[in-house]
């Protein structure tokens, strides 16, 4: 007897996104493997973000209620999806076209829990740098020990409910602390690196170390990884210091010499 295949949600937590989320459905729709259904749930948008996910109904895109918060939001859109397999990206990601392919394939050969990647977005070298420096590449990727991130991953909706959902009242870290209680109920992650979806990390330095400081905190106030985004923010840091004292002995070996001759 075979087993009856399973099918896949794909479930995203929203707030404020209208500029991002029709791009993000429109991927997800144009992939080569289709989800049996989209789940929205909206935390309460003040913008079009509604209005946008509702044009896609008739394409099996539904829009739920989500409590607001982004754990809240993404266990609002799990309970409401029917599949059995839960596959999770985040509004401001684009996956590629064959991210879901990929990441369901393990399934069939009895996972419970599938990772891929993110990677950043490369509109400009800045962004792109910054991206590299506040998430794992594939090759640096340690695939025995990778705790799968909220915008890249999918598990079984049983193994959702044993580990209680996604932990509610958190900012940030959620799918850290999610993935550390899926570790402590004994499922390990098949990490597919080829299914990657692209995310729009900070421009700036400035934005990189105030998102690296909401995150430090959350997992900090969670107990985990305490110490990873203070080295994070610590590397630019040290570079702009570097660059700083070389810009000021550049400028006084320049105009040293002058000034002692004008003595």
């Amino acid at each position: 007897m075979t087993s009856q295949p399973k099918t896949v949600s794909v479930i995203i937590p929203a707030l404020n996104e209208s500029v991002t989320i029709g791009p993000l459905l429109d991927r997800l729709l144009e992939g080569s493997r289709v989800p049996d259904e989209i789940v929205v749930a909206d935390g309460g948008s003040t913008d079009d973000t509604q209005a946008v996910v509702e044009t896609f109904a008739d394409r099996g895109v539904r829009l739920v209620a989500g409590p607001g918060g982004i754990s809240e939001n993404r266990n609002a859109a799990i309970s409401a999806a029917t599949g059995d397999i839960i596959a999770c990206t985040d509004a401001g990601c684009l996956p590629d076209t064959d991210w879901l392919e990929l990441l369901i394939q393990p399934f069939d050969s009895g996972a419970a829990w599938v990772a891929g990647l993110s990677r950043p977005a490369e509109h400009e070298p800045m962004q792109r740098a910054i991206g590299l420096a506040m998430m794992p590449v594939p090759e640096e990727v340690d695939l025995d020990h990778f705790v799968p991130g909220g915008a890249s991953q999918a598990f079984l909706k049983t193994a959702w409910g044993q580990v209680g959902g996604f932990p509610e009242g958190m900012a940030a870290g959620e799918d850290t602390l999610f993935g550390q209680r899926m570790i402590d109920l004994g499922f390990t992650a098949v990490v597919v690196p080829a299914a990657q979806v692209e995310w729009q990390a900070p421009t700036t330095v400035i934005q990189m170390i105030r998102k690296a400081n909401v995150w430090g905190r959350a997992d900090g106030a969670a107990g985990n990884n305490e110490h990873g985004y203070l080295r994070l923010i610590a590397g630019p840091l040290l570079m702009a210091s570097l660059t700083l004292i070389q810009v000021v002995r550049w400028k006084l070996s320049a105009v040293l010499p002058f000034s002692l001759l004008s003595g």
